[in-house]
């Protein structure tokens, strides 16, 4: 949550925050812009984690006396936020650590995409310590358990360092490309009343589209996908239209023609879809798939490296 405060008071959005096994991660929409926020934004993380050890420890010195079980729980609260600040600052990306660690290697080299390649290798290299050592300790020490752990945390963070690598390298390679450049201007339309099972049967298996605009009076009405089909009973194909299966415009996400590629990719993964129409003036100029945003990262990229 600190990190999410901090980084909207900053100008930065954020689209959420997830809680999983190892905690939370808060979805800021970009990068950081400068090193200093970068900084800023990480570092908060463990000063909140220290602020709540410090504050649970207070707690727990004024009700030792009276409240013996309450004082053990908020000593344990205590430690627990002592140590998570603490494994939080190590120098491992994308750990807050390893955040702080990017952002000075940021000031010094004044390349985001160098402070982040080695900002990960640090990352992986923790990483696989940890694998190491949670090996040893689950058949050197006999705490199996513990050492599971220890390694399945390490595997994450191996993973989580390369990913968050690979997110930079994309968002390097679409930098400054629009909805418009990367477009197709082959938008397969259906209308609205159409059935479904004449969809299916004319449309969807013969000419391998896997979406389609639904189009009611020369207007964008809404868009449907295999995902929307799957909603609606097979046995009720034959004589439900489009327009109810559809998603309607209203719920659609939508680009202009000067969207930035890398906030389409945004779009994309907050609504769960495959695909984005790009209108202009309310009137449907191109769509633009996911498979066409992977294919042109993966060239792109690929050229890059090769001219390296």
């Amino acid at each position: 949550m600190s990190h999410s405060l901090l980084a909207r008071r900053m100008g930065h959005p954020v689209r959420g925050i997830t809680l999983f096994v190892f905690g939370g991660v808060s979805e800021i929409g970009e990068e950081a812009h400068t090193p200093s926020a970068e900084f800023w934004i990480a570092v908060v993380g463990p000063f909140s984690s220290f602020f709540l050890a410090a504050f649970f420890f207070v707690l727990q010195r004024a009700t030792r006396a009276s409240f013996t079980e309450a004082a053990a729980m908020l000593q344990r609260l205590a430690m627990i936020n002592l140590a998570l600040g603490i494994f939080n600052l190590l120098p491992a990306f994308p750990l807050d650590g390893g955040r702080v660690l990017r952002s000075i290697l940021w000031r010094f080299s004044g390349s985001l995409r160098r402070a982040t390649r080695l900002a990960g290798r640090v990352g992986r290299f923790f990483g696989y310590m940890m694998i190491v050592g949670g090996i040893y300790i689950s058949f050197g020490t006999g705490h199996l358990l513990n050492g599971i752990w220890i390694a399945f945390i390490g595997w994450f963070l191996t993973n989580a360092a390369e990913a968050s690598v690979q997110q930079v390298e994309v968002h390097r390679v679409l930098e400054g490309l629009v909805a418009k450049d990367m477009m197709s201007s082959d938008c397969p339309e259906v209308p609205a009343g159409m059935k479904v099972s004449e969809l299916v049967e004319d449309y969807l298996l013969r000419t391998g589209n896997r979406c389609f605009l639904v189009i009611e009076d020369d207007h964008l009405v809404g868009i449907i996908a295999m995902h929307d089909l799957k909603q609606v009973p097979r046995d009720q194909w034959p004589w439900t239209e489009v327009r109810v299966a559809m998603k309607p415009f209203e719920k659609m996400a939508i680009a202009s023609p000067n969207t930035h590629v890398d906030e389409v990719l945004h779009m994309m993964d907050d609504q769960k879809v495959n695909q984005i129409p790009v209108v202009d003036q309310k009137r449907v100029v191109g769509i633009i798939t996911r498979e066409r945003l992977l294919n042109l990262v993966r060239n792109r990229m690929r050229l890059q490296d090769e001219l390296a």
